[in-house]
């Protein structure tokens, strides 16, 4: 059942600890909030009330519930799913903008990406920091400046074909625990071509209007 319905990109929060600065660099990327559980804390600190916080409330007394208006907490207690799929499954929205859901623990942050595999929509960037991650699309087309950092990590099998960084491939099948192109640089304009949609992409942050662009159009991209 989807619960948030928005024609512009939509910030999600996780719960993992958020430097403030980059917290609100993440809100300036779309109108609508959802949190996720216990996210929801991180949302008020900066003075706004999330649109809807989605989760099993595991980690969200009453206290914190009650400075949020009932009809914005959506209880999902099945444990079955992440807080996190919890509610990707439940926003539709052209590309999902997610922090803090890295830095915490191994295993929730393996989680999310494992989740990124499995759910195609709404496409979804994930605000780790300094850098980016997103799950590339089969085909991807992306304007990065000159120098920038870039790397490709299969998560699966898949053959990919790729252009514009400083070591290409062509037709090369990746895999975890073999082929890998981490530490890449680019030179001119990025073309990614996989036989599967199976690629984790990492850039440096900054990249992140390019990238918006790249998954959703040009649209997308904050005005700011």
């Amino acid at each position: 059942m989807v619960i948030v319905h928005s024609h512009a990109p939509v910030i999600l929060v996780g719960g993992a600890p958020i430097e403030k600065e980059i917290l609100f660099q993440a809100l300036a990327l779309g109108d609508h909030v959802v949190a996720a559980d216990s996210g929801a804390l991180a949302v008020l600190a900066t003075g706004r009330i999330p649109d809807a916080v989605i989760g099993d409330f595991d980690s969200l007394s009453k206290a914190d519930r009650a400075a949020i208006p009932s009809e914005r907490l959506h209880h999902i207690p099945e444990q079955d799913s992440t807080d996190f799929e919890k509610c990707l499954t439940r926003i539709d929205a052209p590309l999902v903008i997610a922090v803090g859901f890295s830095g915490a623990r191994l295993d929730h942050e393996l989680a999310v990406f494992s989740t990124l595999l499995r759910i195609e929509r709404p496409p979804c960037v994930i605000l780790r920091g300094a850098e980016i991650a997103f799950i590339a699309p089969p085909q991807l087309r992306l304007e990065l400046p000159v120098g920038s950092d870039i790397s490709f990590f299969p998560l699966k099998p898949v053959t990919v074909t790729s252009s514009g960084v400083k070591w290409p491939l062509s037709e090369a099948l990746m895999q975890p625990g073999g082929l890998t192109s981490s530490s890449n640089i680019v030179t001119g304009p990025v073309a990614l071509d996989c036989d599967t949609r199976a690629v984790l992409v990492t850039l440096p942050a900054v990249s992140v209007a390019s990238v918006m662009q790249a998954l959703v159009g040009p649209g997308a991209a904050p005005a700011r």
